[in-house]
């Protein structure tokens, strides 16, 4: 009997030691998981941002764009030197200190407890204490003398009210050892769910819950917020930390989108298929590589012909059956693989019936350096259509529409086994526009209705003309296939 008691005790202090550890949460463990995450999270990311803008392959790549597209870089955007990106050490432990202030300060106090149970507590944030900083103020003095600001104590007042009919409400939930989840609440819509972990953090969008929030304001506030009548799916976006200098920004559409607005008759509609992930941007020191990735599903866009064409009638879509590739820039130059838009038919249509179909055969892509230019080789190649049937909506435009845009299907074939090619600048002798130097394979642009091609093999040059000779095709009779400038 002696030892099954002292089993039966020491099973019985167990269970306390576990019921007391696994008791409700409190606000400074919520304020100081949070606080963890997100000065780590700062401190990553601004470590990598100035890793990128340090990058030379960055940089290589901002100079090939640039001389390939005149302008693309802008004057103020990227800087000849690198990325014009500057976040000091400094910069972060402050922006850091001053986030975790206002969490201690204003939200994850005991007086904005209202609630709590299991693994999850419940702030309402006070208009009282919250007023005292938004509230509006006015202020005077003397000149050079000193300053006195005050608030209005109607302005005041009606602050907090305001603040308090709101029920701004954050639910904290703690997540393993170390991770906590923070639902922003408006009345009874969750409008947007940050989820901290110690390797990476979480933004949340549900449309289902905006709208409820929106609703919710709209009744407090007394002000008409115009909302879909369909607001459906969830989007995210996350800063992932895979490992010392190795982050990650990711996006993605969690629950497919479906949004519909305006009259019943005349409906506005946006449909998204679901990816996780749609994007991501990732950096890497130890290579250095910097990669973007892009996988898309299916997308769709129905409106009102009138808002595209003014004197249209019917409905206009746009049917996007999916979009991926993947680009890496690292010391071996600029990678693009599997560029591709999905399988099935992308198109632009009115009423159903096609205006603009695109075919596209999935490809790679290689930058590579060549003279003092870059160069382009495709794997296996390129294999583009696109068929054009305009002629509908010649009753809904003023100027009549070019010949060759009425009903025409054309190529654009690069083939001959990982083909290359280079840009040839603008103002180059005899290439006043610019044009294209074929160095392996072939190019060739055709027409499948109106019999027209041209045909630039390795060695030759295309090049772009104003004017189209005599009984030349309208749009292909303006590309040249001619001896590359010496």
């Amino acid at each position: 009997m002696k030892r099954i008691s002292t089993i039966g005790l020491a099973t019985l202090g167990a269970g306390l030691f576990l019921l007391s550890a696994c008791g409700e949460p409190t606000p400074d463990e919520v304020r100081q998981r949070t606080s963890t995450i997100i000065t780590r999270v700062i401190h990553e990311t601004g470590q990598s941002i100035r890793g990128a803008s340090e990058m030379k392959e960055v940089k290589d790549l901002v100079d090939s764009l640039q001389t390939m597209i005149p302008g693309l870089a802008g004057d103020d955007t990227i800087k000849a030197d690198g990325l014009d990106l500057d976040m000091d050490e400094m910069d972060e432990k402050e922006a850091a200190a001053a986030l975790n202030k206002l969490l201690a300060t204003y939200v994850f106090i005991e007086d904005n407890v209202v609630s709590a149970g299991g693994d999850s507590i419940t702030f309402q944030l006070q208009g009282a204490t919250l007023c005292k900083e938004v509230a509006p103020q006015s202020c005077s003095g003397s000149f050079g003398g000193p300053v006195t600001c005050q608030t209005d104590p109607a302005d005041l007042a009606e602050c907090v009210k305001m603040v308090d009919q709101l029920q701004i409400r954050i639910k904290a939930t703690l997540v393993g050892s170390d991770g906590v989840d923070l639902a922003l609440q408006v009345g009874g819509g969750t409008l947007v769910t940050l989820r901290l972990r110690s390797d990476r953090v979480t933004v949340e969008l549900d449309l289902d819950g905006i709208k409820a929030a929106a609703q919710h304001v709209a009744k407090v506030t007394g002000e008409n917020i115009y909302l879909p009548q369909t607001m459906k799916g969830a989007v995210s976006s996350s800063l992932i930390i895979n490992g010392p200098g190795d982050l990650s920004l990711q996006s993605a559409i969690t629950r497919a989108i479906h949004v519909e607005a305006g009259d019943a008759s005349e409906p506005v509609t946006i449909k998204a298929e679901a990816r996780d992930p749609l994007t991501e941007l990732r950096y890497r020191s130890s290579v250095p590589s910097l990669s973007i990735n892009v996988d898309w599903g299916a997308v769709e866009l129905l409106l009102p012909a009138k808002e595209v064409w003014d004197l249209a009638r019917g409905t206009a879509s746009l049917s996007l059956k999916g979009l991926t590739a993947k680009l890496t820039a690292d010391k071996q130059g600029l990678t693009i693989k599997g560029v591709g838009l999905g399988p099935g038919p992308r198109a632009i249509a009115l009423d159903g019936t096609p205006l603009v179909q695109v075919e596209l055969q999935t490809f790679d892509m290689d930058l590579l350096p060549w003279q003092s230019l870059p160069k382009c080789v495709f794997k296996p190649g390129v294999d583009l259509k696109v068929k054009l049937n305009l002629a509908q909506l010649e009753p809904y435009v003023d100027d009549p529409i070019e010949a060759w845009a009425l009903d025409e299907t054309y190529s654009l074939q690069l083939g001959g086994g990982n083909p290359e090619v280079a840009p040839i600048p603008e103002q180059t002798a005899g290439f006043p526009e610019g044009g294209l130097t074929v160095l392996k394979g072939a190019l060739q642009l055709k027409s499948h209705v109106q019999p027209a091609s041209v045909d630039v093999p390795a060695g030759s040059c295309l090049r772009w003309s104003e004017e189209v000779a005599p009984g030349g095709h309208p749009l292909l009779g303006h590309f040249q296939s001619v001896a590359c400038p010496q």
